[in-house]
C-alpha cells in the first residue's frame, strides 16, 4: 500500500498480496466427445481474484495548497485527512460453462459472477466550517452480482460463400450496499445536482443505483396528506429510496451478413426496467413552460 501511517511515524504502508487463480476442465475431452456431431466442446470453469486498492497521493494527511485568490499565501487542500484510512478490499468469484454444438455452428457461453468489496474507499462532502470540501473514508461493504449468457450461431452458410451469423448477450446484474459508515444514512454519488428532488445515492441494504428523492408527507396509515390549497404536502426536509435507475436485464443481438469479402454488421439493444427521473419535465413544470 502507498497509504503511510503517521501513528507509527513511517511515510509508507504495508504490504498486501493480492493475486486471481483459474481452473477449467475441458470434459469433452476427457469423454471423447471431440468429433460428436452434437456436442462438440465442453468445458467447465471457476476463477477467484483478490485485489486492494488505494487513493491518490495527500489524503491522509493534507497538504496545504498554494492560493490563487486575494492576498495570496496558501489554503487548506481541496481533500481533509483521515489518518485511518485503510486500503479497499476487492474479492471475486466467477464460474461457468462454455459449450459448442453441432460441429462449432451453435455455441454457448454461460457464467455467474460474485464480488464484494470491503472498506470501499469513497469520498462524501464534509461540513465547510472543517475548511475541506471532501474527504476520503472508508466506506463500507459493497456486493455485486450477476448472470452472462451469450448464444452464437451461423443459422446460414452456402456453398456461394454468404453467410449469417448471430450473437445474442444476456446480463442480468444486481448490486447492494451492504454496509455504509455506521454515521451515515444516505451516501450521494455526486456534489452537484441539476434538480433540487432527486439525486443519485446509496442507502445501506439497497442498490448503489439508487434514486434518492423526497416524499409525500403522510398518515401512520400511510396515505397522503392534503394541505389546504388542495395539493399534497411534500416532506422536504428528508431524501428516502425512490427506486433503482439500473435495468433488470439488457440484451443485445448482433447480426453479420458476409458475401465474397463484404460484411455488413447491425445490433438490437434491449433494457428493461430500471426508474428514470425526467429532469427535463420537472424544469418545465416549475417554470410554467409543460
Amino acid at each position: 500500500s502507498t497509504l503511510p501511517r503517521p501513528d507509527q511515524d513511517k511515510i509508507y504502508g504495508r504490504w498486501f498480496p493480492y493475486g486471481s487463480a483459474s481452473v477449467g476442465y475441458e470434459f469433452t475431452r476427457t469423454l471423447g466427445l471431440d468429433n460428436n456431431p452434437w456436442l462438440s466442446y465442453g468445458k467447465l470453469r471457476g476463477s477467484i481474484a483478490q485485489v486492494r486498492k488505494d487513493t491518490g497521493p495527500y489524503r491522509v494527511l493534507s497538504p496545504l495548497a498554494q492560493s490563487t485568490y486575494i492576498g495570496g499565501g496558501f489554503r487548506q487542500g481541496f481533500f481533509g485527512s483521515n489518518p485511518e484510512l485503510k486500503p479497499e478490499l476487492v474479492t471475486a468469484y466467477e464460474t461457468g460453462v462454455d459449450l459448442q454444438f453441432l460441429k462449432g455452428r451453435l455455441g454457448l457461453n454461460a457464467g455467474y459472477y460474485y464480488q464484494q468489496t470491503d472498506d470501499q474507499l469513497i469520498a462524501p462532502r464534509v461540513s465547510q466550517a472543517s475548511g475541506f470540501i471532501l474527504q476520503y473514508l472508508n466506506g463500507g461493504t459493497v456486493v455485486i452480482q450477476g448472470v452472462e449468457l451469450a448464444l452464437n450461431g451461423t443459422p446460414v452458410r452456402t456453398p456461394g460463400g454468404f453467410e449469417w451469423s448471430v450473437l445474442a448477450n444476456f446480463f442480468h446484474n444486481e448490486n447492494r450496499a451492504k454496509r455504509l459508515p455506521s454515521f451515515l444514512t444516505e451516501v450521494n454519488q455526486s456534489d452537484a445536482f441539476i434538480i433540487d428532488v432527486a439525486r443519485g445515492s446509496a442507502f445501506p441494504g439497497r442498490p448503489i443505483t439508487s434514486i434518492a428523492a423526497f416524499d409525500f408527507q403522510r398518515a401512520p396509515d400511510g396515505r397522503i396528506l392534503i394541505g389546504a390549497t388542495g395539493y399534497p404536502l411534500i416532506n422536504n426536509t428528508t431524501y428516502v429510496y425512490a427506486g433503482d435507475r439500473a435495468p433488470d436485464f439488457t440484451t443485445q443481438i448482433t447480426n453479420t451478413l458476409r458475401y465474397q469479402g463484404l460484411e455488413l454488421t447491425f445490433m438490437f439493444d434491449f433494457r428493461k426496467g430500471g426508474k428514470v427521473v425526467n429532469g427535463n419535465d420537472w424544469f418545465a413544470t416549475r417554470t410554467g413552460l409543460s
